[in-house]
């Protein structure tokens, strides 16, 4: 699914963090390819991803949020700290995470999490 797919729906929330992991990974094509002319794509998917963000309601990271990451740190859970900033943000805002990786996810408790690709 492609991010401009999302615009069919009446409202797409995403979280501050999720732009941050967007943003470095395209940052890092952008920085790999040296070719001026072969930036030219990668710029163009920023802006998608700049775009889409923009039209989105984005839930910020905040002291709540924090909090929230800071007692998950302490169970030790195993979950890689982005996604435990994802998961904290999206239990300060009582919202259902959507995504594909079900694996990690369903080990933070308090989570409600759904995946609607498979």
């Amino acid at each position: 699914m492609k991010l401009a797919d999302l615009d069919e729906f009446d409202q797409v929330t995403s979280s501050i963090v999720s732009f941050e992991e967007m943003l470095r990974g395209w940052l890092a094509e952008i920085h790999g390819t040296k070719k001026a002319k072969s930036q030219v794509p990668l710029y163009e998917k920023l802006f998608e991803v700049l775009d889409s963000f923009k039209k989105w309601t984005v839930f910020e990271w905040d002291d709540k949020s924090a909090e929230v990451y800071e007692a998950l740190v302490k169970q030790r859970l195993g979950v890689k700290t982005m996604d435990l900033k994802i998961a904290a943000i999206a239990i300060r805002n009582d919202a259902t995470l959507l995504s594909r990786n079900l694996k990690d996810f369903v080990r933070v408790p308090g989570l409600v999490v759904e995946d609607w690709l498979s």
